[in-house]
């Protein structure tokens, strides 16, 4: 369940109404990172951090990629690491120009017709 925030009518300077928006919004944000799947929290990564992760895996390696993201508050493991760069180089291979469009594989079995 989730907790009673605090209502932005409750502010009474301007002040304290962007205090009451600024501690809603980290609230919330640890909540969406607080739910867990069964694979991971690496699952709740949307597709411009992947790509900033395969990038940074590209300059200096899994293991130092690792560490950094670990200091963002981005438990991740040099195998998903190792992954997500591995599906960022197959997505720039099969575009030719700019920045490839980076997306989660599908996953489970096909829909049946």
């Amino acid at each position: 369940a989730a907790p009673l925030l605090p209502s932005l009518d409750d502010g009474k300077t301007p002040e304290e109404h962007k205090l009451i928006a600024a501690v809603n919004k980290k609230v919330n944000e640890q909540l969406s990172v607080a739910r867990r799947g069964k694979n991971g929290r690496y699952n709740c990564l949307d597709d411009e951090t992947r790509a900033k992760i395969a990038k940074k895996c590209l300059e200096v390696g899994p293991r130092n990629t690792s560490g950094f993201f670990r200091n963002k508050g981005l438990n991740l493991s040099e195998s998903t690491i190792r992954s997500i760069k591995k599906s960022f180089c197959d997505a720039k291979k099969s575009q030719s120009t700019g920045d490839p469009t980076f997306q989660k594989k599908k996953r489970g079995r096909p829909l049946l017709v």
